[in-house]
């Protein structure tokens, strides 16, 4: 699972600096935001710190954008929520799915 996961964080945090610098928005901003240090933002964009739902949750809403907008390397969405059925799934790789409950 390490090597999936190294693919998951690199990928999210990647989309997250290119959210980020089109809004011109400063990593330190964020980090100050969402109640952390800029060290540990600036590690969830270089692919080194895994995060928990609700941190990418304020990110997202910083950013001004939702967690389902968030894209993946094809341009399709990362996450798939369902809130009417409690329900999430992280996409990661081509046939990879990752389903759990909110």
């Amino acid at each position: 699972f390490k090597e999936k996961n190294d693919v998951i964080l690199k990928s999210l945090g990647y989309h997250l600096r290119i959210i980020r610098q089109e809004k011109q928005i400063r990593q330190k901003t964020i980090a100050k935001l969402c109640d952390m240090d800029s060290g540990s933002y600036s590690n969830i964009e270089n692919g080194k710190r895994n995060i928990t739902i609700l941190t990418l949750f304020k990110i997202s809403k910083v950013l001004n954008v939702s967690m389902s907008e968030l894209p993946h390397n094809d341009g399709t969405s990362v996450f798939k929520i369902d809130v009417e059925n409690s329900v999430f799934c992280f996409f990661c790789g081509c046939n990879d799915l990752y389903i759990g409950s909110l």
